[in-house]
């Protein structure tokens, strides 16, 4: 059995990046980005118009000289630049046309009084590049716009359609296969019998993956023979990049998980971690397949999923890893134990709450709960105001 620290430390050392892919931008989000994006143009590409409005052109010696202005022509967006002017002018302009050559400023259609086909405005709204985006204003072409390791939000994404991307190379999403197994299991809908219970561990996995920007491809049941153990393994040790098991991995006469992932050639890096819940945790390769083998109880299986399964995933794709925070609490509390644990706690701004109802078996608390508290083991008599070590739990994609 080892510490947490050192399970933790084993996988970094052991999980491996996954391969890079082109993938199309409408389907990227959330995917982190394997190299820096350089803009491949200006943005603006052009001086373009921020308002609605009319463009001025002065004369040579930018001079406002009245206070009327012909209006000799309309440019939209879409348009192309007007390449010659007339001086003492104005050009009817739409947001994000081009700005006509020797154009002084842009007043606002607001400021404006309109006379047959002349505009009359005052020497107060006539400000040099007023309303103006000038080309370049918000990167210049080379600019590293996006560094490798970020997750592509929506704003990402539109500024690669803004560049005229079509593609864009990340490392590609794993493969994740899940595992269940248990005699008394039930899945919802179905009646139970006396012993049996609803299996919702695929269900809390499922849910966890999906808003950490991952998805199960897989889920397959074996009932708690040492044969169908074996071949639900080898059919998803064959298919998936990761494979997580819930159930089987302790040492029971019924838990065969462990037998089983050495009979498929997994290498172990650990088995049990000195922690509460999830002490019979066990990781392991298969040359670059990731294998977690979790306990079964539904409160253990979460804390080893953030703890452990997450992380690694995220660094299998280039995520940075989760900022531990240190929050004062808002309560004193009392705890003594000789392996460290992880309690459910609801985590506020500046101060953290741990919640009651602990047991490794009960989602309640899980359930309100929005991090970890972790407390290494021995004595802690905390008060009101001491700092913890909190773990965020995961709430999003990016």
């Amino acid at each position: 059995m080892i510490t947490v620290e050192a399970a933790k430390s084993i996988l970094k050392k052991h999980v491996r990046s996954l391969d890079v892919v082109q993938q199309p931008i409408e389907v990227a989000v959330g995917m982190v980005l394997s190299k820096d994006i350089r803009a491949a143009a200006d943005m603006p590409r052009f001086d373009q118009s921020a308002v609605d409005g009319y463009a001025i052109v002065l004369d040579k010696s930018s001079k406002l000289v009245a206070n009327r202005f012909k209006v000799l022509h309309e440019i939209k967006a879409g348009d192309a630049p007007l390449l010659r002017t007339q001086r003492n002018a104005a050009y009817r302009i739409f947001t994000g046309a081009p700005v006509p050559k020797g154009t002084f400023c842009i007043v606002m259609q607001e400021q404006v009084a309109l006379d047959g086909g002349d505009i009359i405005l005052s020497s107060d709204t006539i400000k040099h590049l007023r309303h103006i985006r000038l080309r370049g204003g918000n990167f210049r072409k080379g600019t590293v716009v996006l560094k490798k390791g970020v997750a592509l939000t929506p704003a990402a994404i539109g500024l690669l359609a803004a560049l005229g991307a079509v593609t864009v190379p990340v490392y590609r999403r794993p493969v994740i296969g899940l595992l269940v197994t248990g005699n008394e299991l039930v899945q919802a809908g179905n009646l139970l019998r006396t012993g049996q219970i609803y299996e919702s561990n695929s269900m809390s996995l499922r849910a966890a993956l999906q808003s950490s920007g991952f998805s199960l491809s897989t889920i397959v049941r074996a009932r708690d023979t040492a044969n169908a153990v074996d071949r639900a393994l080898g059919k998803l040790l064959a298919a998936c990049d990761v494979v997580l098991v819930t159930g089987g991995i302790s040492v029971g006469k019924y838990d065969f998980v462990h037998a089983s992932l050495q009979k498929q050639r997994v290498r172990e890096l650990f088995y049990k971690v000195a922690q509460k819940p999830g002490k019979p945790l066990f990781a392991g390769t298969r040359r670059k397949k990731l294998i977690f083998a979790l306990p079964g109880n539904p409160a253990a299986v979460l804390v080893c999923y953030h703890e452990y399964v997450l992380p690694s995933l995220r660094q299998m794709v280039g995520k940075t890893p989760f900022i531990i925070k240190h929050l004062p609490m808002e309560h004193d509390f009392r705890w003594s134990g000789d392996r460290a644990q992880f309690f459910r706690a609801n985590m506020g701004e500046n101060s953290v709450n741990i919640l009651a109802a602990q047991d490794s078996d009960n989602l309640l608390s899980f359930a309100e709960a929005n991090a970890l508290v972790y407390l290494s083991k021995g004595n802690h008599d905390l008060l009101k105001g001491d700092t913890v070590e909190v773990h965020p739990l995961s709430s999003g994609s990016f």
